[in-house]
């Protein structure tokens, strides 16, 4: 079955097949070119971080040194700079067999400490405290067998060595020989003395000796150098000599690495930032489908902080959770939510799997994504493999400094901890570029070839959740070519297929690298991270073995939809009852050549409770009724509706506008609640007796100017609101007006909406200003004058929200 533009793959096809052979061939190219890429192939840990914090231990104590009190906090690391050179020199295979064999690049660094220090420095390899702490701390290096590197001791006043204690020569001597001996596990003939007198002060009973191995390791020299002082070791390490000719490339791409990064990210924050509040306020966000990513990130961030940080201070570990945590799981909620908005609009099969899976149901579309996803991640491996195989070997492109992710070895719980990394880093990844950034373009943008382009230049900066092991230059092409693969999934499949292949690369990556470790420890979680890859396929077999009902394809709506779909519901039935209500309305003006009628209505909603009417009483006689129901709305609308018929019925019995409006007063106070009433003021010009009658049951007056008089006058006889009352105290109250009309004279009859008029002060148009423009009548028509009221009012609420009706029929007299 094929949905949308690129289509939405719901049953195999031949093509999957060939998906499949290839995917399998670029795993199978990842674990055949492991050994040679990935300087982690070099790491054997043949002792877990458990014992290798107890060896410590034990080598600290053995200096005579106490660690009553003392915590340690245990890390491993690298030195990048050596390992770069390894490369460049020997290349990867040769460099990966000597880091596993005699070079101790990898290490673990255990810090011993009972406070916080501040100020303290190492020069030359000896310790210099620029300003005391309050309490001293032990440093110490071992390789991945427990085999010392390096130690260093930071003291204070209260644990530094004796300083009454001095030593000769000689002691010293055989003391730093002892720990050379200890370093290399016995036989030191090898060794060559070197003269160190920099640090040595033997006034004060400090000694620093070198020696330097007469064997080369790997074109290497290497170097032991320790410093005693008061008879105590407090400084060694086991160095090997760079050539002074080679130069680590890492200055050279990563402040520019840094900050495009930083700007990268900083655009999408903002641009995410800007449309989140535009489609927020605009109603078009499902606010709760963000929730599961957003959860799933909080776990994946539980994992990869608390996991690293288990030696930390209570009260650092919270700071940093508490900090850290909002910005990381909100972030992956804001982004969600805002991706799926714009991908419900550019392309919604892409969410098709997702939304079935909102069900918590298994279903075949659901086995189709996972097998897919699985050979995505086979994919994605292989072709980051044959990159890295290309430029490493084709261009002689190395290993850049710094640049290897190496935590996984450090964890306590490595499985649990790659894939906190694969939920934190994946979901970023997928949902900011794929679900947001590429239907945000796609919505922009009509070209496929525009929106690769733009999303490609993106993908080039895109931090993915494996080692990095190119120089930025090279990541960056590399990135794009997987990104475009991506993409590619993304386009033809859905959201859920290149999730699930992301969330497996980390997961085969570390598993397949545990297996090169030589430890029981790593290859267990190793054989974890591996059987999420088998658990994906037998949900994929069970899903894929379940019936497809009909109901499968109903679709989840999310809320914003579904309100969006009633508010449309709603304004085509106020679009429908709007038409109904102006067809309630004249249709065309009266015909009486003795006078100019111009009229107008304006709602404040769709529909609103403003009436006027035209009642024909004769060839030369002519009712004018406008009416006000209190309220707005459709409610109001209604009311207004009755009220047309109990006037029309009313007005044709042929009675004074003061009888015609006692008898609604009956009617509506019969028919409608008691707390809607109407204001009206009915007018019956009769020109063959040359007068005009008016009655006001409580509604604005009328406005005279008459023709040759400079001010225009309120004609205002007195009268209750229809409603209010069942009839005597209406009858009571009511009265009418006759005039007589005369060429030329001005009437207007309008609603509160036009002198209730507000600007954004809050101020109110007013009767005055409506005077005033009546007084201009004798230079204007009928149409021309209240197309003047119109404008005026319109400009002087400028841009304040219309809240009420605003209707208006003016009439000018004409020579008979």
């Amino acid at each position: 079955m094929i949905v949308g533009e690129f289509g939405v793959n719901t049953k195999f096809q031949r093509f999957d097949i060939y998906l499949g052979f290839v995917a399998l061939c670029g795993l199978l190219l990842f674990v055949f070119l492991y050994n040679g890429l990935f300087p982690e192939a070099g790491i054997h840990l043949e002792i877990d971080k458990k014992e290798i914090v107890a060896q410590s231990k034990e080598i600290v104590e053995g200096f005579g040194y106490s660690l009553e009190g003392y915590r340690s906090q245990c890390d491993f690391k690298h030195n990048g700079e050596q390992l770069q050179y390894l490369e460049r020199t020997f290349g990867p295979n040769r460099t990966n067999h000597l880091l596993s064999d005699s070079l101790s690049i990898y290490f673990w660094e255990i810090d011993w400490k009972e406070g916080r220090i501040s100020n303290i420095t190492v020069s030359n390899d000896a310790v210099e405290s620029e300003t005391e702490s309050e309490f001293g701390w032990f440093q110490i290096m071992l390789d991945m067998n427990g085999h010392p590197m390096a130690f260093h001791f930071f003291p204070n006043k209260n644990h530094g060595p004796d300083s009454t204690i001095v030593v000769s020569s000689e002691e010293a001597h055989v003391l730093a020989r002892n720990v050379l001996a200890n370093i290399v596990a016995g036989d030191v003939s090898d060794w060559q003395p070197q003269e160190d007198v920099q640090d040595s002060n033997p006034t004060k009973g400090q000694y620093a000796f070198k020696w330097k191995n007469k064997q080369f390791v790997a074109g290497l020299t290497e170097n032991i150098r320790v410093f005693v002082a008061q008879g105590q070791v407090v400084s060694f390490e086991r160095t090997y000599e760079i050539p002074e000719t080679f130069n680590a490339s890492a200055d050279n791409t990563e402040i520019f690495e840094i900050v495009s990064f930083i700007v990268v990210y900083l655009l999408f924050i903002v641009l995410g930032s800007i449309f989140f509040v535009k489609r927020l306020r605009a109603d078009l966000l499902d606010l709760k489908s963000g929730m599961i990513p957003g959860i799933l990130v909080f776990a994946g961030f539980c994992l990869t902080f608390f996991l690293p940080h288990t030696e930390s201070r209570m009260w650092e570990m919270v700071l940093g959770f508490v900090i850290a945590a909002p910005f990381m799981t909100g972030g992956m909620w804001a982004i969600f939510v805002l991706g799926e908005s714009y991908t419900r609009e550019v392309w919604p099969e892409k969410l098709h799997s997702i939304d079935l899976l909102r069900r918590n149901r298994l279903f075949p579309q659901l086995g189709v994504a996972l097998i897919r996803g699985m050979l995505l991640s086979g994919l994605v491996l292989g072709l980051m493999a044959l990159i890295e195989h290309v430029v490493m070997h084709g261009l002689n492109a190395y290993f850049t400094f710094g640049e290897s992710r190496i935590q996984y070895w450090g964890s306590p719980v490595p499985s649990l901890y790659a894939f906190g990394i694969g939920l934190i880093d994946s979901l970023y990844i997928i949902v900011t570029y794929c679900l947001f950034f590429s239907s945000f373009i796609r919505r922009k943008t009509k070209s496929v070839f525009g929106l690769l382009a733009i999303i490609l230049f993106f993908w080039a900066f895109v931090s993915f959740p494996l080692p990095k092991l190119l120089p930025f230059q090279y990541r960056m092409i590399g990135n794009a070519i997987i990104g475009l693969l991506l993409i590619l999934f993304y386009l033809k499949f859905d959201f859920l297929t290149v999730t699930i292949g992301m969330m497996l690369v980390p997961a085969l990556f570390y598993g397949v690298a545990s297996f090169h470790v030589n430890s029981l420890f790593y290859v267990v979680h190793g054989s974890i991270l591996l059987s999420l890859f088998a658990i994906t396929g037998v949900v994929a077999v069970i899903a894929l073995r379940k019936k497809d009902d009909l109901n499968s394809e109903v679709l989840f709506i999310p809320d914003y939809l579904q309100r969006i779909y009633e508010r449309e519901r709603i304004h085509r039935e106020l679009e429908i009852a709007r038409n109904v209500q102006l067809n309630f309305l004249p249709h065309k003006k009266p015909s009486l050549d003795a006078m100019e009628v111009a009229s107008i209505c304006l709602p404040a909603r769709e529909v609103g409770g403003d009436y006027y009417d035209f009642i024909d009483l004769g060839p030369r006689k002519l009712g004018i009724a406008i009416g006000d129901v209190s309220g707005k709305g459709i409610p109001a609308a209604f009311y207004m509706t009755l009220t047309k018929g109990f006037l029309r019925s009313q007005a044709r019995l042929g009675a004074s506008p003061r009888q015609v409006l006692i008898h609604m007063n009956e009617l509506f106070y019969e028919s409608a609640d008691r707390d809607v009433f109407i204001s009206m003021i009915y007018a019956i010009f009769d020109f063959d007796a040359g007068t005009l009658t008016v009655s006001r049951a409580g509604h604005n007056p009328m406005i005279l100017k008459r023709q040759g008089e400079l001010y225009a006058q309120d004609i205002a006889p007195p009268g209750l609101a229809l409603g209010l009352e069942r009839g005597e105290l209406f009858s009571k109250t009511i009265q009418e007006h006759t005039l007589g009309i005369s060429p030329g004279d001005c009437y207007l009859f309008y609603t509160d909406g036009f002198n209730e008029a507000q600007n954004r002060f809050k101020e109110e148009f007013g009767e005055d200003r409506l005077r005033k423009i009546i007084e201009q009548s004798d230079a204007y028509s009928a149409e021309d004058l209240l197309a003047k009221l119109q404008t005026e009012v319109v400009q002087f609420m400028g841009n304040a929200m219309q809240h009420d009706d605003m209707t208006a029929v003016l009439v000018k007299i004409q020579d008979q």
